[in-house]
């Protein structure tokens, strides 16, 4: 069945990369499952997105949240890519 799941990823650097992987095998055995990600720290943000989180739908700041709807692809596998 088809899913939509969004995630805060939050702690320190080590914890993203844990709460991220995770998160990844979830995705790779659910096939259908869409994953949408958001930093608890915005300053974290620039140095993250060196990593490959094209797994996920999006990865933005928790600020963003608000303005990305969930009902529909936020399209922004190409800000992750930045």
């Amino acid at each position: 069945m088809a899913r939509k799941i969004g995630s805060i990823l939050h702690g320190a650097y080590g914890d993203y990369y844990w709460q991220a992987t995770a998160l990844k095998l979830l995705v790779e055995r659910n096939p259908g499952t869409q994953l949408y990600l958001f930093s608890a720290d915005p300053g974290r943000l620039p140095p993250l997105r060196k990593f490959d989180f094209s797994f996920a739908e999006c990865f933005l700041s928790w600020e963003e949240m608000p303005s990305t709807p969930v009902d529909e692809s936020c399209n922004t596998r190409s800000s992750i890519a930045s």
